[in-house]
């Protein structure tokens, strides 16, 4: 379910992005710090808005314009009677306590979610858009490799383009056999070996002004290889994009943990996080976002 955060504190705003991130079925696709950004944001129709008491008001009055209006959960420092009946009489669907840990929210927000019916050609839309945006950079990838090559012949650039087109080729498969009905196959995947090979085809559009380290490492895990690709090239795309006048990106594989590190700010990519979370939610993998890093620890393969 795609959550909106509205939250004018930016440690408050994070401390619930990451509080959510430990909530299955959930992506934050949307974290702002004002009424007007938000407002901007419910465009993108979310299914819950999670906002402090502060802007509760004016969103729960937006909300009764959508055509599908989303679940808003208030969360306040007064916990008192009179302020919780207030939001509930004016169109909130809870209201929450900040308790330490948000624990209450984690259990109200992961509730509403429980209960959201699960619509197939929605949720068709939301890979397909996944499977696009991805899509694209791919073409982008061979685009700047062909580019390349017609100035230096360079039999690894040529390498690179294939297997940036096999690497799509198997995203628009995974599109096809979710329109059928298939499920996608879980198998034993070298999660290092995945991403020394996803660096290795998107490391001739990064510029040339971010410096690339790894540490990488054999391991392996049980997953779904165009998924697992799916995530590693967001992971590393979004990363270049917080750099846009350079800087250092680190790629590690240690057991089970992938990280993914750089010394940017925020990336802007929304949507690329988002396919990052849901990958992560579907593999079981944990997921840890923190200022310049993110990391994934992937479950013991049964």
């Amino acid at each position: 379910m795609k959550v909106l955060v509205v939250e004018g504190d930016k440690q408050g705003r994070q401390a619930i992005v990451e509080a959510l991130a430990r909530v299955d079925r959930i992506a934050v696709t949307d974290a702002v710090p004002d009424l007007t950004s938000a407002i901007q944001a419910m465009s993108r129709v979310p299914d819950i808005v999670v906002t402090a008491a502060a802007f509760a008001d004016g969103l729960i009055a937006a909300a009764r314009q959508a055509d599908r209006a989303p679940s808003i959960v208030v969360v306040g420092h007064d916990a008192s009677r009179a302020e919780w009946r207030r939001h509930l009489e004016a169109g909130a669907d809870r209201f929450v306590e900040r308790d330490l840990g948000l624990t209450e929210l984690r259990e109200v927000v992961g509730q509403l979610a429980a209960r959201q019916p699960i619509d197939p050609l929605r949720l068709l839309g939301r890979l397909a858009a996944g499977i696009t945006h991805d899509f694209n950079n791919y073409l982008t990838v061979i685009g700047a490799s062909l580019a390349l090559y017609q100035r230096k012949a360079d039999p690894l650039l040529l390498a690179e383009a294939r297997a940036a087109v096999d690497a799509a080729s198997r995203l628009t498969a995974r599109l096809s056999s979710y329109a059928r009905g298939e499920a996608a196959a879980a198998e034993l995947v070298d999660l290092g070996a995945l991403v020394t090979n996803t660096l290795s085809i998107v490391r001739s559009t990064l510029p040339s002004s971010v410096a690339v380290t790894t540490e990488v490492r054999e391991h392996l895990v049980r997953g779904i290889v165009p998924e697992l690709e799916q995530m590693v090239l967001n992971l590393l795309l979004n990363a270049a994009d917080a750099m846009p006048t350079g800087g250092q990106l680190a790629v590690s594989v240690r057991g089970p943990i992938l990280e993914v590190a750089h010394t940017g700010g925020p990336a802007p990519a929304k949507l690329g996080l988002d396919i990052v979370r849901q990958v992560c939610e579907r593999h079981r993998a944990r997921l840890r976002v923190q200022a310049g890093s993110i990391q994934v620890a992937f479950p013991l393969p049964g």
